[in-house]
């Protein structure tokens, strides 16, 4: 007999422990079994993955982002530099490219 008294509230849940979805669970299963693959088995919920597929691609991908257009080098510009020439004649070399410069505008 029951106790028509006292009756405990259903989770709905069958008895299982309470824990993520099942439609929230994402599970990747080969099709293949190729020798020497390691597998892994972790079933992990969407959000789960999300965070770490964000979180990884904040180590990887932030910091080449980051590096971009740096080539640790300095490029002298000036105009005369590469050449060797003396120091009168690159200041002469300078002031021809200002004059130059002056005249086009």
């Amino acid at each position: 007999k029951k106790s028509a008294g006292k009756r405990t509230p259903d989770t709905g849940s069958g008895g299982r422990a309470p824990g993520p979805s099942l439609f929230e669970t994402v599970s990747v299963r080969r099709k293949f079994e190729v020798v020497g693959r390691r597998e892994s088995r972790n079933n992990k919920t969407a959000p789960q993955k999300r965070s770490e597929g964000i979180r990884k691609r904040k180590e990887t991908l932030l910091e080449e982002l980051k590096q971009v257009g740096k080539t640790n080098s300095f490029k002298d510009l000036r105009f005369g530099e590469k050449e060797g020439l003396s120091q009168e004649a690159k200041a002469i070399a300078r002031f021809q490219k200002v004059r130059q410069a002056r005249s086009k505008s």
